[in-house]
């Protein structure tokens, strides 16, 4: 443990060190708080059932189809799942990069925000940065998750870096094979092929070079060795572009037809309350605006003027576009036929806020006032995580161990829709028939998206054929099992056709019983027993 201590004592000034600790240890609180008390939901049943496909063909394969991710983190949860292999012990391993995130901020905080070029740094906004990484309701909840976005955003902290430190040195050592060069190219590698999303922060550091080089004349001679770190990362996510082309035939599917349509402002104001974690009425975070313009701009003010201005900086025009292009990117080249943009493509542009949010609160003058604004600003952010530690996200766990506990041997179990299917399937270790409505008969833990749109629109051909494989499967002394959401959701329309199967099941096998007592969630069913 040398070398960590090393670390430990090299990297961060004496006076902080332990105020860090401390930070780290609220960040830790916060995501291991429960962690297993609510069941896994159904984006991370489906995760692990990817990760335990064979490595690395089988994981590759399945990917193709069932989801619209890289696989770096497939192949790591893969062999982490081999030991830690418990709803606790995976999630963890989100958890243990978000808390990495911590002290990775704060290294870099201080290396980016230098006073002086001499200086290791400005301690103030790293802690501050790392204060926000750790009372961030959005990281902390996605630290408490089975998915890849904790290492999305610190992939990101190092491409963010290295960007920096490549239009920063001034002494030659960014030439083609150097080890910063290096730095460059695979940490933009490494975000690729943490998530698709990444892309649209390369996009924006490649644009915050460009201004550089325009801004700068002395960094114009940084353009070849730039462009080339940019042809080799290309090259090496060049065998992944294929499988990409593929994904993206199935994200409209998953996306698209079942969620509101949107603006694109509306899609870029929700993103940012998203990603700053305050449900601001209305979906405008305006509060959380003004403290990241604090962030960005100057202010001057001197009895009858008060002036903002931007001071152009290195830093600051890497943090801006760190922090806006990924979002405004994501935004521009979502097609207008996908509703909402999912929030996890802000992740990339994660460390960057927390930066702009620790140097507006900096910027706040007399000192006593921006104590008071971190104050506020914490104080929302705990009032906004609380909820996570109450709101059940799925209550599958529970239905299955219901049905585990008296289902017959020869009975059949009927799963509407399909996608709850691979929750209820990661409990439920059942070997009876099973029918995941509207298409498929037999048990399932991967949603095959490619076409799944097709089928749900076509969901009323299905019903015939699934009361037909019932009727010839179920012998006549077994129960039928029916699992819906049909309660919680009476008047939904994309549900349509599961009622319809539902009247069917009921005129030929009489009214069930239904048992809807499971404990509230967001993904969650009925279970009606046909008998």
């Amino acid at each position: 443990m040398s070398w960590l201590k090393r670390l430990w004592y090299g990297s961060f000034r004496q006076d902080h060190r332990w105020l860090l600790a401390l930070i780290i240890g609220v960040g830790a609180g916060f995501r291991l708080y429960n962690l297993d008390t609510f069941s896994i939901w159904r984006d991370e049943a489906q995760t692990i059932f990817l990760a335990r496909h064979s490595f690395p063909a089988g994981i590759l394969r399945a990917l193709m189809h069932a989801d619209v991710s890289p696989p770096f983190y497939y192949f790591l949860l893969h062999f982490w799942d081999a030991v830690f292999g418990s709803d606790w012990g995976l999630r963890f391993l989100s958890v243990l990069f978000g808390l990495l995130a911590m002290p990775s901020v704060y290294a870099v905080g201080r290396r980016i925000f230098a006073v002086r070029p001499a200086q290791a740094g400005d301690a103030e906004v790293g802690l501050l940065a790392a204060l926000a990484v750790a009372l961030s309701p959005h990281h902390i909840v996605l630290s408490r998750t089975v998915r890849m976005y904790t290492i999305l955003s610190l992939a990101s902290l190092l491409a963010l870096y290295f960007a920096y430190r490549f239009v920063s040195t001034p002494d030659g050592r960014q030439k083609l094979g150097s080890r910063l060069w290096w730095g460059l190219v695979l940490s933009f590698t490494f975000v690729l092929y943490t998530h698709n999303v990444g892309v649209y922060l390369i996009l924006s550091l490649n644009g915050f070079f460009l201004w550089e080089i325009l801004w700068r004349k002395e960094a114009r001679w940084l353009f070849r060795p730039w462009a080339l770190a940019q042809v080799c990362v290309a090259l090496l996510y060049a065998p992944w572009v294929p499988m990409v082309l593929q994904q993206l035939r199935s994200q409209g599917a998953v996306m698209g037809p079942w969620l509101p349509r949107q603006s694109r402002l509306g899609n870029a104001l929700r993103l940012f309350n998203e990603l700053t974690g305050l449900a601001w009425p209305g979906g405008r975070p305006w509060l959380w605006m003004a403290v990241c313009a604090l962030g960005i701009l100057t202010i001057r003010w001197r009895r009858t003027l008060l002036a903002f201005y931007w001071r152009f900086s290195t830093a600051l025009n890497l943090i801006v576009s760190c922090f806006v292009g990924p979002i405004m990117v994501a935004v521009l080249a979502t097609p207008r036929t996908i509703g909402m943009i999912p929030s996890y493509a802000t992740m990339v542009a994660f460390p960057a806020m927390c930066f702009l949010i620790a140097r507006g609160v900096l910027a706040v003058r007399p000192r006593a006032l921006s104590v008071v604004l971190l104050l506020g600003l914490c104080m929302v952010w705990i009032q906004t995580v609380s909820v996570t530690y109450v709101r059940r996200t799925s209550n599958l766990r529970e239905i299955a161990s219901f049905l585990s506990a008296r289902v017959g041997s020869e009975d059949m179990i009927i799963i509407a829709p399909d996608y709850l299917a691979s929750t209820f399937n990661y409990y439920y270790q059942g070997a009876q028939k099973q029918v995941a409505f509207p298409s498929t008969f037999g048990r399932v833990e991967d949603i095959t998206w490619v076409g799944w749109t097709e089928n749900w629109q076509n969901a009323a051909q299905f019903v015939e054929s699934t009361l037909g494989y019932v009727g010839q499967e179920l012998p006549e002394d077994a129960r039928l099992w029916f699992v819906a959401p049909l309660g919680g959701y009476p008047d939904d329309p994309h549900f349509s056709q599961i009622r319809v199967l539902k009247g069917r099941l009921d005129a030929r096998y009489g009214s069930p019983q239904v048992v809807d007592s499971f404990p509230a969630a967001v993904e969650s069913a009925e279970v009606y027993i046909y008998r």
